[in-house]
């Protein structure tokens, strides 16, 4: 019943994918297009990616940084907010960087010093386990931790946070190559917990 229901979700998410991209594309040409974009991978990646899908279309383009300037809560009025018009050679560029983007075969990327970096699928392997190592250093044993609350955890200790689904993967691959102990079925990261396996140093 779980692959089933994994089955049913990514045929709504495909579907639900297919009409915003309908949406977008039906836009009337003579209105302004507003996008509002922070400094994250995955706003800059849609930055890219929704500019992508205007690429034929002649609509005036304003980007709104959300950051640097404080987001009214629901107000979503761009005329409240500082607005950039982005040129068709600005355009051009993100269109080009989408493709590179597209054409890529990296999993991971971050967003670095206002450019996206791709980086290694483990880049983030190494801070899970030191993480790990230290809570069981602070609990004087090696005890099982429930995995959605240590990734919270992590999280909140990040500069900058990369998506949660993406630390649960590789506390998955984690395991699977013998690194973590698990207990408990990985239904979603509250239904498991997760442990540093007794062969790895704690130091």
């Amino acid at each position: 019943m779980e692959n089933s229901n994994d089955e049913v979700d990514n045929f709504v998410g495909h579907n639900k994918l297919k009409e915003a991209i309908r949406e977008i594309r039906d836009i009337p040409s003579h209105l302004p297009i507003y996008i509002w974009c922070g400094d994250n991978i995955e706003e800059q990646c849609g930055l890219r990616f929704f500019l992508y899908l205007l690429r034929d279309q002649h609509n005036e383009i304003f980007l709104i940084h959300t950051n640097g300037q404080q987001v009214i809560e629901r107000q979503w009025n761009p005329n409240l907010y500082e607005k950039k018009r982005l040129s068709v050679k600005e355009r051009l560029k993100f269109l080009q960087q989408w493709e590179g983007l597209a054409e890529s075969t990296a999993v991971l990327r971050q967003w670095e010093q206002q450019h996206i970096q791709e980086v290694s699928e483990n880049f983030y392997d190494s801070l899970i386990v030191k993480r790990l190592k230290e809570i069981h250093q602070e609990q004087g044993h090696v005890d099982f931790i429930q995995t959605g609350t240590f990734l919270l955890e992590l999280l909140a200790r990040m500069d900058e946070s990369p998506n949660i689904f993406y630390l649960e993967y590789r506390i998955r691959y984690l395991i699977y190559n013998g690194t973590l102990a698990l207990k408990g079925i990985p239904k979603s990261m509250w239904d498991y917990y997760v442990k540093i396996c007794q062969k790895t140093s704690l130091v």
